[in-house]
């Protein structure tokens, strides 16, 4: 199985997989923001491309679209190091860091005014996760619109609840969007004194307006925003400076970028080891350099190629034994212990003749590293 042949491709430019949405995937080529779509995959592209033709400071411009054999590259003119989902993932992590208030304020205001750009030339989203936002080494964030992982994906995405009727995107469902997605946000941001006040019942007279709208809302997070079906982004915004002018608080960009950037440096300093994929998994190079053969393990293949698609939708997530049966021995019916048996068997061999330790066990299951960076020829580059 193991081999000391080199690559048969070396690579002509620094590109690197941020993440795989389905038919799209995501990468950094030479430090620059590139979307690859398969062939079958041209009405998502389409649209982020129509999205990317407003005009707003969050939406990058497409620089060059090349047409491949695999289908199309659409290269921005937007640096990028990796997507907010999984800086939000680091912060989850790191729990002597947070985002600044005024700074996760400015972030809110930013997503709104893009959303309400995109609301107006009738390009509503629908659905969004942090995983559309990238962020540069120096801290600045881009937006990549038009792009919604699938309703089975593993990808943390918020969706207005009406779209699952069948209902079209709306100037209010993107309101119930950002209001989700700056919840999300609650875990790993700073909270103002002005909320702890109001839960610990010290509200003084110029604080009651505030408090009645906390109240009402049952607001629990961050983003002083009632949880209000607005029905346009405008009204959000309205309310939204309402409320900062209640409590003296205000965005401020600068602290923003400022956090961003010392956040990724701090990931950058993390060793991230690179694993290179053949098509369909039949062979990884590891970090070490040396090559693997999968192609005449076809169990083997298509577990690893569960764990790597697992671990390119969103890094860190585990892989549970019963999706790893599935996944193996995808057309057997098995008993249930005999099944286990099995997996546990090759989830041993996977570790001891391929990954060492770039596979790691949990109580749920097992996941690759979640700083492993992996570049896919699951498409032609």
């Amino acid at each position: 199985m193991k081999s000391v042949a080199p690559p048969p491709q070396a690579h002509a430019s620094d590109t690197h997989l941020l993440r795989r949405w389905g038919k799209l995937e995501v990468r950094s080529r030479e430090g620059k923001l590139e979307v690859h779509a398969s062939l079958d995959a041209m009405p998502e592209l389409q649209r982020i491309e129509r999205c990317h033709r407003v005009e707003h400071p969050l939406l990058p411009k497409i620089r060059f679209r090349t047409e491949t054999e695999h289908g199309v590259r659409l290269l921005f003119d937007a640096d990028v190091y990796c997507d907010f989902e999984s800086l939000v993932s680091d912060l989850e992590q790191a729990t002597d860091e947070k985002l600044p208030y005024c700074g996760a304020l400015s972030l809110g205001e930013q997503l709104a005014e893009a959303l309400h750009a995109l609301a107006e030339a009738g390009l509503c989203q629908g659905a969004l996760g942090w995983c559309n936002f990238l962020v540069s080494p120096h801290g600045n964030l881009v937006l990549l619109a038009g792009a919604t992982p699938e309703l089975d994906s593993p990808i943390p995405v918020q969706r207005a609840p009406e779209l699952s009727g069948g209902a079209e995107p709306s100037a209010s469902a993107d309101v119930y969007v950002l209001l989700m997605l700056l919840e999300r946000l609650r875990a790993v941001s700073e909270v103002p004194e002005v909320q702890n006040r109001v839960l610990r019942g010290d509200i003084d007279a110029a604080l009651e307006p505030y408090a009645r709208a906390f109240a009402q809302a049952h607001l629990k997070g961050m983003s002083m925003v009632p949880l209000t079906r607005h029905a346009n982004m405008r009204e959000a915004l309205d309310e939204f400076y309402d409320l900062w002018r209640m409590t003296g608080h205000w965005s401020a960009p600068q602290e923003l970028q400022s956090f961003l950037a010392r956040t990724v440096e701090r990931m950058q300093a993390v060793a991230r080891p690179l694993l290179e994929v053949g098509p369909d998994c039949h062979w990884l190079v590891l970090p070490s350099g040396e090559r693997i053969d999968l192609a005449r393990s076809p169990v083997l293949r298509r577990i690893t190629r569960q764990l790597i698609d697992t671990h390119c939708a969103l890094p860190g997530r585990f892989v549970s034994l019963r999706n790893i049966i599935r996944a193996g021995w995808p057309e057997q019916e098995l008993e249930r212990s005999a099944a286990s048996n099995r997996a546990y068997v090759t989830l041993s061999k996977l570790r001891s003749r391929v990954f060492g330790e770039l596979l790691e066990t949990g109580d749920v299951g097992w996941r690759l590293q979640p700083h492993l960076v992996v570049d896919g020829a699951q498409s032609g580059r």
